[in-house]
């Protein structure tokens, strides 16, 4: 609940390029203690990220931004929530995709599934 707080504070703002930041960071804390379990699985290393609240989270936000959609619910749900803009969303995948920041390739050792479900949305999506 704190995480999803502090990641609202940040949309509120506009900025949705610090809530990804400090989400990637523990997200990949996590990973480093969940390399060391083994469980069976199609993706060994990934099923047990996924099954991480933490990891779940980073996904959900970055799904919900991408779709310009407000993070954690709709607008419709609780006034005061702010969507995201085509410009926040620029910063975002600016953030992501330039080479100097390792964002993308931090996301990708978290979870190559979440991170191409993720950024499907870019095309799927009808806003």
């Amino acid at each position: 609940r704190l995480w999803t707080g502090l990641v609202h504070i940040y949309c509120a703002l506009g900025d949705y390029t610090a809530p990804l930041e400090l989400l990637v960071g523990e997200c990949m804390q996590v990973a480093k203690r969940c390399h060391n379990r083994s469980t069976p699985s199609p993706w060994p290393e990934e099923r047990p990220l996924l099954d991480c609240l933490l990891v779940r989270k980073l996904f959900f936000f970055l799904h919900r931004t991408l779709e310009m959609r407000c993070f954690p619910v709709d607008l419709k749900d609780i006034a005061g929530l702010p969507h995201p803009s085509p410009k926040g969303i620029m910063n975002l995948l600016k953030c992501t995709l330039q080479p100097e920041s390792p964002i993308f390739e931090k996301l990708l050792r978290i979870s190559p599934v979440g991170v191409f479900n993720s950024f499907a949305t870019l095309f799927t999506s009808p806003s």
